[in-house]
């Protein structure tokens, strides 16, 4: 497993590619949704996925995203 600074290291990282896929998503204003333009791994996103709709927003949870990640490292 990683140490507590590299797991701090490796939420940053994620926070600022959140950031990076709200400020570069795309809103539909037809069907008011939030659309990601790109695919996001760390965040497990997929291009043109529905980010925000009229009645759903996508939850992330890095710490899940996080304990994803290492297991798919260790196989």
């Amino acid at each position: 497993m990683f140490s507590v600074r590299g797991k701090n290291r490796i939420r940053e990282i994620m926070l600022e590619v959140f950031k990076t896929m709200w400020n570069e998503a795309y809103y539909d204003k037809v069907k008011g949704e939030v659309i990601a333009t790109n695919e996001y791994f760390l965040l497990g996103v997929e291009q043109g996925e529905v980010l925000k709709d009229s009645k759903v927003l996508r939850q992330f949870d890095f710490d899940s995203l996080i304990r994803k990640l290492y297991e798919t490292k260790g196989r």
